[in-house]
C-alpha cells in the first residue's frame, strides 16, 4: 500500500536506522544520488539501513527531539548541497500504543526555495528601486520649489542614466541651466538699459533747462521788439509833424 502512495515515505525503528523506503522514495533518491553523494558519501541503496543520523550535523540535537513525545509531530526543511528537503516526522505505535519506531514523510522543496529565493530578490531590486525613485523624485522637488521661490542655485542631483526618471532629471537639469544664462543676459540688458534711461534723464533735464532760457531769450526779444515798434511809431508821428509843417513853410 506505502508504494502506491505518491508521496516519499521512509521509516526508522527505535534506533533511528532506516528500515523501509516506499518506491516513490527511492524513485525521488534517485534523482538526488549525485548530490547526496557528494555531501554525504552515501549511494542510494547504502541509504536503507544506516542512520539517519549521517545526514544531520548535529545527531544529539536530533536524538534529543525525536526521544520528547512533546516535540512530535516534527515538520522541518532540510538543505543539503543545492537541495532542500521537507520533512515530516511522527512516531508509530503499536495496537498496545507501545513506541515502535518513526515514519517520515518528505518532500524536494529545491525549486520552490530557488524560485522563492528569486522572487525574493527580484522583490528586493524593486524596493530598492522604489527607493531610488522616491529619492530622485524628492531631489527634484525640492529643486523645483526652490525655483518657484526664485532660487535657482539648487543643482539637480540626478546625472546620466537610461531610466525615465534620470533623463527627467538631466532635462530639468538643462531647462535650470538655461534658465539661468537667460536671466544673466536679462540682467546685463536690464543694467544697459538702467544705464541708458539714466543717460536719457540727463539729457531731459538739459532739454528743460535750455527750453526755459530760450523762452526767457524770447521774452526779452518781444520787449525789445514792441519798444522799437513803439519808436517807429514815434518817429512816423514826428516825420508826420515835420512834413506837415515844411507844407506850411512853403
Amino acid at each position: 500500500m506505502l508504494d502506491e502512495v505518491q508521496t516519499n515515505i521512509m521509516i526508522a525503528d527505535l534506533d533511528l536506522r532506516l528500515t523501509y523506503t516506499n518506491k516513490k522514495a527511492l524513485d525521488t533518491l534517485r534523482k538526488l544520488e549525485r548530490d547526496i553523494e557528494g555531501v554525504f558519501g552515501v549511494t542510494t541503496e547504502q541509504i536503507v539501513g544506516g542512520s539517519i543520523h549521517r545526514f544531520h550535523r548535529d545527531p544529539g540535537a536530533i536524538d534529543k527531539i525525536l526521544r520528547d513525545p512533546a516535540a512530535l509531530p516534527r515538520h522541518a526543511q532540510f538543505s543539503f548541497g543545492n537541495v532542500t528537503l521537507e520533512t515530516r516526522i511522527n512516531r508509530i505505535h503499536d495496537r498496545d500504543g507501545l513506541h515502535t519506531g518513526y515514519v517520515v514523510s518528505w518532500e524536494d522543496i529545491s525549486d520552490k526555495v530557488r524560485l522563492d529565493k528569486e522572487i525574493e530578490e527580484v522583490s528586493e531590486r524593486e524596493r530598492a528601486q522604489a527607493q531610488e525613485l522616491a529619492t530622485a523624485v524628492d531631489s527634484m522637488l525640492e529643486v523645483v520649489e526652490a525655483a518657484g521661490r526664485g532660487d535657482l542655485t539648487y543643482e539637480v542631483a540626478i546625472r546620466g542614466g537610461e531610466s525615465s526618471i534620470e533623463q527627467m532629471g538631466v532635462g530639468l537639469a538643462s531647462f535650470l541651466a538655461e534658465l539661468r544664462s537667460s536671466l544673466s543676459v536679462i540682467r546685463t540688458n536690464a543694467s544697459a538699459v538702467a544705464d541708458a534711461s539714466s543717460d536719457l534723464t540727463a539729457v531731459s533735464q538739459q532739454m528743460g533747462a535750455n527750453a526755459e532760457e530760450t523762452s526767457a531769450q524770447a521774452n526779452v526779444v518781444a520787449v525789445s521788439s514792441k519798444t522799437i515798434s513803439d519808436s517807429l511809431q514815434s518817429i512816423a508821428t514826428a516825420v508826420e509833424e515835420m512834413t506837415a509843417s515844411i507844407g506850411e513853410i512853403s
